[in-house]
C-alpha cells in the first residue's frame, strides 16, 4: 500500500473519531445552526462543485427559474449535505431515542409496510442515512445496499453505527444474490437509485429532467423476479431540526404485473422508467434537499448532442459504449 495513502487513511480515521466524541454532544439546535454554516461557507469556498450545480440546475430548470432561485436551491443543497454528514455522528448517540424523537412518520405509514416482500428506493434527496436507520427503528427489519469506502479502515467504524438500529448493511459489490435471498424470505431492502450505473454494471440512459443519464436497472429486475412491491420514501429535515418522512408512490403488485403483461421482454425497461420518473417529481417537489453537486449527467447518452450536457459529461467508451442502451425516448 501506498504509504500517503495509508496516511490519509490513518488521518480520516483520527478525525472520524474525533468527531464520533464531539458531534453527538453538540444540542440538536447547535447541529442545524453548523449545518447551515458549513453550506454557507462551502457554498463560496467550493467553487468546481458549485458550478458543478449550477450547470445541473440549468439543464434541470432552464429558464423556468431565474438565476436567483437556483442560486437558492444550491444553497440549501449544500446545507442539507453538511446537516447528512453532521447527522451520521450526531444520531450514534443513544440513537433509539433521538430516531423516535426528531423522525415523523405520516400516521399510519409504517401500518402499510413491512407485510411481505418490498424494495425501498430513496435517493440523495433529504436525509438518506437517517432515514434507513429510523425505519429499522421503527420495527421493520431493514436491509441496505452501500458502495464500500475507498478506506475500509472507515467502513469499519460506519457499518456498524448504521446497524444500530437493526438496520443490516450489504455491500453493493455482489449484492444480488443476498437480495434476493432477503426479499424471497419476505422481508424488505433499500437502496439509492439516483446515481450513475455503467452498461457494464447493469445501468441503462433514461431521461432525467429530459436529457438521458445511466440509471440502474436493478430494482426493476428484483421487482419483476421475485414479485416485490416497491415503495419510495424520503426524509426530509424541517425548520426545528426534525425529520418529516414522505412516501410519495408505492408500485403495487398488480401494477407491476400489468407492466410485465404489457411490456413482456421490455417490462425492466419499463418499470426503470417509471422508477426514474417517480424519483424526478420528488425532486421537483424539494430541490433544496437534492445532491445537487454530483455529477448526475457525467457520461453522455450514444448519439445524442454534447451540447444538452452539462461541462462536466464525458462521451462513454469501447465496450461501455458498445453495451449502453438509451429507453424511454
Amino acid at each position: 500500500m501506498c504509504s500517503l495513502k495509508k496516511l490519509r487513511w490513518k488521518i480520516e480515521v483520527l478525525l472520524t473519531r474525533l468527531c464520533l466524541l464531539v458531534v453527538p454532544r453538540v444540542p440538536r439546535g447547535g447541529i442545524v445552526w453548523f449545518a447551515g454554516c458549513l453550506g454557507r461557507v462551502a457554498y463560496h469556498l467550493l467553487g468546481t462543485h458549485r458550478h458543478i450545480g449550477e450547470a445541473n440546475l440549468d439543464l434541470a430548470f432552464g429558464s423556468t427559474k431565474t438565476a436567483e432561485e437556483k442560486r437558492l436551491i444550491l444553497r440549501q443543497s449544500f446545507a442539507s449535505f453538511a446537516t447528512v454528514v453532521l447527522d451520521v455522528f450526531w444520531f450514534t448517540r443513544n440513537p433509539r431515542e433521538r430516531l423516535s424523537t426528531h423522525v415523523r412518520f405520516p400516521e399510519g405509514a409504517l401500518d402499510t409496510v413491512g407485510h411481505g416482500s418490498e424494495i425501498f428506493i430513496t435517493a440523495h434527496l433529504g436525509n438518506w442515512e437517517v432515514l434507513g436507520q429510523a425505519v429499522a427503528n421503527a420495527g421493520l427489519p431493514l436491509h441496505s445496499v452501500a458502495a464500500p469506502m475507498s478506506n475500509p479502515w472507515l467502513d469499519s467504524l460506519f457499518i456498524p453505527s448504521r446497524e444500530l438500529t437493526g438496520q443490516r448493511i450489504i455491500s453493493s459489490e455482489g449484492a444480488l444474490k443476498s437480495l434476493i435471498r432477503v426479499l424471497r424470505n419476505g422481508q424488505c431492502f433499500a437502496i439509492l437509485l439516483d446515481q450513475n450505473t455503467k452498461p457494464s454494471e447493469g445501468g441503462v440512459f433514461v431521461p432525467i429532467f429530459g436529457v438521458p443519464a445511466p440509471v440502474s436497472m436493478s430494482a426493476a429486475i428484483l421487482a419483476l423476479r421475485t414479485d416485490s412491491e416497491i415503495v419510495f420514501g424520503f426524509a426530509l429535515l424541517e425548520s426545528d431540526g426534525s425529520y418529516q418522512v414522505v412516501s410519495p408512490r408505492r408500485i403495487r403488485r398488480e401494477e407491476i404485473e400489468r407492466i410485465k403483461t404489457e411490456a413482456g421482454a421490455h417490462a425492466a425497461d419499463q418499470l426503470t422508467l417509471l422508477i426514474t420518473q417517480i424519483l424526478e417529481d420528488a425532486v421537483r417537489t424539494h430541490p433544496g434537499s437534492w445532491l445537487w453537486t454530483y455529477k448526475r449527467w457525467k457520461h453522455i447518452a450514444p448519439g445524442h448532442d454534447r451540447n444538452a450536457y452539462p461541462h462536466y459529461a464525458k462521451r462513454m467508451q469501447g465496450d461501455e459504449l458498445a453495451k449502453a442502451r438509451v429507453v424511454g425516448e
